[in-house]
């Protein structure tokens, strides 16, 4: 353990004190080393010094070795407990290890003492490290689900025969019902079988692949009937080992895109066969876009007008003013109406 190590050491005997200090100074340990004699100053050590290490002795006037065992391991749990004990039964130290003490050394045989205390240290260490491990997961875990069930979208996890293995909330309202209800479950349990077919054919497009692979789809919702298009992104889900474990599922609604896209798409039409003369500027005031009337109407191509500005459009008779006009609207964000 680097730096110096707290050992708070129980002993009422001064001279077997001595002799456990000595052990650990011939070992080369660096340590400070306090001493309680008591059950009262156990406690204040305990309180204050914060130890790294307890080693204690089994037998002490009016207090005994499992009474400190249990306050240490109610204080402070992660600190290894060591008995170093003149005499102590093999059914009693069995008792010591199962109450959580992390082994005994007699006070004969004190050449065992350093190896005792350099296992402890590491197990400690290790049981630690363990513990930051379980809560970095277990917050990494935490986050994951935390923004899976914000997320507005459809997510959920099958495994490679299609039974379901967790959901968000969104999902839950696809079928209905709550994801402990739905785990351990098949589409089929859920939707007409000729939709839940079309599901499962898809889980098997993304697994054959080996690659996410998605569709679009009208989806209707149990929870309150919503009907929508939704496109749908299926990956496949492999464990560290390379074993492919389920289907992870994305459906996001784009009912709201579908329907924009397609009014652009009208408007478009609208504009590209409208009998009038159309054209779009770019801030700059240079051509972007003209219509086919007003390829016939100008007798300019579309060539020849891109990149132009419409003063190619000049006859010579239309006022200076019109202009004027024009592009004082345009400039203060209003629409502009007149003849060229």
């Amino acid at each position: 353990m680097p730096g110096e190590l707290r050992i708070l050491l129980l002993e009422d005997e001064a001279a077997d004190a001595e002799l456990t200090e000595h052990a650990l100074q011939r070992a080369g340990l660096v340590f400070s080393l306090r001493r309680a004699d008591s059950r009262e100053t156990f406690i204040a050590a305990l309180r204050e010094f914060h130890p790294d290490l307890i080693l204690a002795d089994f037998h002490l006037p009016a207090f005994d070795g499992l009474e400190a065992l249990a306050l240490a391991v109610e204080s402070a749990p992660e600190v290894p407990f060591i008995f170093v004990s003149g005499a102590m039964g093999e059914e009693l130290a069995i008792e010591t290890l199962r109450q959580g003490a992390a082994d005994y050394v007699l006070k004969g045989h004190l050449n065992k003492l350093v190896p005792a205390v350099n296992r402890a240290l590491h197990d400690a260490e290790e049981r630690r490290r363990r513990r930051r491990a379980e809560q970095s997961l277990k917050e990494s875990e935490e986050m994951y689900r935390t923004l899976v069930r914000t997320i507005p979208d459809l997510v959920w996890l099958k495994d490679p025969a299609g039974v379901y293995l967790g959901c968000n909330p969104q999902f839950e309202r696809f079928f209905g019902a709550r994801e402990a209800d739905i785990i351990g479950k098949t589409d089929y349990d859920f939707v007409p079988k000729a939709l839940a077919d079309s599901f499962r054919d898809n889980d098997r497009k993304a697994m054959a692949a080996g690659k996410h692979s998605s569709n679009e789809e009208w989806l209707t919702f149990a929870d309150g009937g919503y009907r929508g298009r939704f496109e749908t992104i299926k990956t496949p889900m492999r464990d560290g080992a390379g074993k492919l474990v389920g289907v992870l599922g994305v459906a996001r609604d784009i009912t709201q895109r579908v329907a924009t896209e397609e009014k652009l798409r009208e408007l478009s039409l609208a504009v590209e066969q409208s009998p009038e003369s159309i054209l779009i500027t770019r801030v700059d005031g240079t051509i972007e876009y003209v219509n086919e009337a007003f390829v016939h109407n100008s007798g300019y191509s579309r060539e020849e007008a891109y990149g132009k500005n419409p003063r190619i459009l000049h006859s010579g008779n239309t006022p200076r003013e019109t202009f004027t006009a024009l592009w004082h609207a345009l400039a203060e964000g209003r629409s502009w109406k007149g003849e060229l």
